[in-house]
């Protein structure tokens, strides 16, 4: 099932919950672990 709204990579960035996720440590995007509020948060925005 589609996103409702993609959110661009500047707005995941400055999201608190993603403070400390890997995937902005890593070098390069890939498949990182999310938490389901991170999950949640992407998928419907809450």
């Amino acid at each position: 099932k589609a996103i409702a709204r993609p959110k661009p990579l500047a707005e995941i960035r400055d999201n608190p919950l993603f403070a400390d996720s890997i995937m902005f440590r890593q070098f390069r995007l890939s498949v990182v672990p999310l938490t389901k509020e991170q999950f949640t948060w992407l998928v419907q925005g809450k």
